[in-house]
């Protein structure tokens, strides 16, 4: 592979118990539907000890509720180096929220801010959706960056209706583990597809790839055959020339600090 200068981003959408709260009621929290629990035991520090082995900083995107719910985690976490950023505050659906949205997303804001110690500056919706006004509402609270879109193989700027400039760092379902293990795919299918979508972002030295990692049991990468998967894909990704490991927070405030750069407008909801 040829020397490029290129970053890659870990990322870990720390979905525990708050996604069980969501979907199942408090009745999945025990029993057979307990695996957001099975990566608040496990999952988590194998993660944790993965990335230390590879000497990669993550970006970890936390619900309030679960930052509230696991403080020790959230101070292993940064005591590891990690960066953590938002993710709602327990798995609602923005896009369901209507006028609730602002009292949830600054909720989820003071429940980060008081657990970590500091403000987050990054944003991923929980559920995949936003409204319009989701990235004015996350200018307001202070954001740097948005991790949520889809649209991109490379970082770009917002540029919200008032002229206030957002990051994107945008993320890819190829390069998600719960597409594939929520589906109960075999391991070398991962493998697989991941390798290709990361050897095409290569060779064609423009792409940031965004890896997407799970600790829960079921959908996620916690156990430890599946983390073994993760495993090989760092180490071969580390063997590119040129390749850097970054959070999310070291790309996006790079991109904002650059003179010129990719920006697109977007639509405001305001009229």
């Amino acid at each position: 592979m040829a020397d490029v200068p290129m970053d890659l981003a870990v990322t870990v959408d720390l979905q525990l118990e708050s996604r069980d709260l969501r979907e199942i009621g408090p009745d999945g929290l025990h029993g057979r539907f307990s695996y957001g629990r099975y990566g608040a035991r496990v999952g988590v520090r194998r993660l944790l000890d993965l990335l230390a082995a590879h000497r990669i900083p993550a970006t970890f995107f936390v619900p309030g509720s679960e930052a509230e719910r696991h403080p020790a985690m959230i101070e292993a976490i940064l005591a590891d180096g990690h960066e953590i950023a938002a993710h709602g505050w327990a798995m609602e659906d923005p896009a369901g929220l209507g006028a609730e949205e602002p009292a949830l997303l600054e909720r989820a804001h003071a429940a980060l801010s008081r657990t970590a110690g500091t403000a987050p500056t990054g944003w991923r919706t929980p559920t995949g959706t936003m409204t319009p006004e989701t990235l004015r509402l996350l200018a307001g609270l202070g954001y740097r960056y948005d991790s949520s879109h889809q649209d991109d193989d490379r970082p770009y700027v917002h540029i919200l209706k008032d002229g206030v400039r957002i990051a994107e760092i945008p993320r890819s379902e190829v390069l998600d583990d719960a597409t594939f293990h929520a589906v109960h795919m075999p391991h070398d299918t991962l493998e697989r597809a991941w390798r290709e979508e990361f050897d095409a972002l290569v060779a064609e030295g423009e792409g940031l790839p965004c890896l997407t990692l799970n600790p829960r049991g079921d959908r996620g990468s916690g156990r430890g055959s599946r983390i073994a998967a993760v495993d090989r894909f760092l180490a071969r990704a580390a063997e590119v020339p040129g390749l850097r490991f970054r959070t999310a927070r070291a790309i996006a405030e790079d991109l904002l600090a650059a003179d010129a750069g990719r920006a697109y407008p977007v639509l405001d909801a305001r009229p």
